[in-house]
């Protein structure tokens, strides 16, 4: 029974409704018909969820009622599915524009990765032109765009240190934000700690450590915590990050 549970929760989808083409009226029934709908899984969750047990732990009885009310759920959300899929293709989109088709956006934003961000600071320190470098690298944009973008790159310059940090990790090169200290990083704030320690210990015993040594020590705690070489290469670049975040010196 709970292996047909959850083959029916699969497919189940929660994006009916919202399209903005339904009449206010006929909106509130479909919102009516959702609500019902949703009671419904309520009461599953009820059932499955209270108990304290899993699905397969639970009665033949108990998993039967569940089960009965999940597909009166599922069966609801079909029939809102295919009343909300005739309603728009009866009434179909009105057109916004002359021509047809939807209304042109004028303000699309696009996401720069790291990688890219790197070469166009790199390209602009070699021309020291940045209208030829905006051309260069974003030569769709409008004209007003071109001189926002233009604020964009300064910006970047400014956080080079942080742009090139980025980009010494494969993982990361290609992204297009990077996420909190600490989440999603090559090296954890743990395994950094460790690092920390072990660099404050040497230093207290007077053994000077240079940029190589901490580079090797780094790539031998990523080798303990199975990280590929690869993905992780403790550059220059880290180690300033490195030194900077944890206000060390050396």
């Amino acid at each position: 029974m709970y292996a047909e549970y959850q083959k029916l929760m699969k497919p189940i989808r929660f994006s009916y409704i919202g399209s903005g083409y339904q009449t206010e009226e006929k909106t509130k029934e479909i919102m009516l018909k959702w609500a019902m709908a949703k009671s419904q899984f309520a009461d599953v969750k009820q059932t499955l969820g209270l108990t304290g047990l899993s699905g397969q732990q639970l009665t033949e009885h108990v998993n039967y009622e569940a089960l009965q009310l999940f597909k009166g759920y599922v069966e609801e959300v079909k029939r809102l599915e295919e009343t909300v899929a005739a309603e728009n293709k009866g009434m179909g989109r009105q057109p916004l524009k002359e021509g047809g088709g939807c209304k042109e956006r004028k303000n699309v934003r696009t996401s720069t990765t790291f990688e890219t961000r790197l070469a166009v600071i790199k390209h602009f320190e070699e021309s020291g032109d940045m209208a030829a470098t905006v051309v260069r690298f974003f030569p769709a944009l409008s004209v007003q765009a071109k001189h926002s973008k233009k604020r964009v790159v300064y910006g970047w310059i400014k956080d080079r240190e942080k742009i090139e940090s980025a980009c010494d990790s494969v993982g990361t090169a290609k992204s297009h934000r990077l996420r909190k200290s600490g989440v999603g990083l090559t090296l954890s704030n743990d395994a950094e700690k460790c690092i920390v320690v072990w660099l404050r210990s040497m230093q207290k015993l007077g053994v000077p450590v240079t940029g190589t040594m901490l580079s090797e020590h780094a790539l031998d705690v990523a080798k303990e915590l199975g990280i590929d070489s690869a993905l992780f290469t403790a550059s220059v670049t880290w180690r300033k990050s490195f030194l900077k975040r944890h206000k060390l010196t050396m």
